[in-house]
């Protein structure tokens, strides 16, 4: 037996008054672009180009040391940060709060990446935790840097660990007294 389109070209709802009514997506579609609460809010024909332009690139406040630099241009050809992950990163030098809210690939995980790196050559014994909403980006935010330690001289050996749910009990405390950084599924209060 073949499931059902996700998205049929005609569909049903309740109502108000709790009837329901038949509408195509067509219908529905255009009745929420006529909408005031929704007006130029969907995007006509589905898509929207955004012209190209050039890349404008930032100045950190201070030099990332010679192996950073390198670990950067080795693992990930990077030789200079864009002017959003600069300015972040200043900011978050400068001990200002920073948020930022940016397109996909983007490099925004270079930007509390970096000062932590940065820190750990300063001082190995510097934590951080790292929070992410999904088990699957915080195994790719690992991965990366894993890489980029794995790059730089003197931090080959940091620990960095998944502390979630699925942690064993007997792995936990080793984890909490041993990983520079932790990335945990969620904050919980049995964690």
């Amino acid at each position: 037996m073949e499931d059902p389109p996700l998205l049929s070209q005609s569909s049903s709802a309740a109502i108000p008054n709790g009837e329901s009514a038949t509408f195509s997506m067509k219908e529905l579609i255009q009745e929420l672009q006529n909408a005031e609460d929704y007006r130029d809010q969907i995007v006509p024909n589905g898509h929207r180009t955004i012209p190209e332009h050039p890349a404008e690139y930032g100045t950190l406040s201070r030099l990332l040391s010679p192996s950073l630099q390198s670990a950067l241009e080795t693992s990930r050809g990077i030789t200079n940060l864009y002017s959003h992950q600069a300015d972040a990163i200043n900011a978050l030098w400068s001990s200002h709060n920073v948020i930022v809210s940016t397109s996909t690939a983007s490099g925004k995980s270079l930007i509390y990446q970096l000062p932590v790196l940065d820190a750990l050559e300063r001082d190995r014994d510097v934590r951080a935790m790292y929070i992410f909403p999904t088990k699957a980006l915080a195994q790719d935010q690992k991965k990366s840097l894993v890489g980029l330690l794995g790059c730089i001289d003197g931090l080959q050996d940091i620990v960095v660990e998944t502390f979630d749910g699925d942690t064993p009990q007997k792995d936990r405390n080793w984890i909490r007294e041993n990983a520079s950084g932790i990335i945990p599924e969620k904050l919980g209060i049995n964690s």
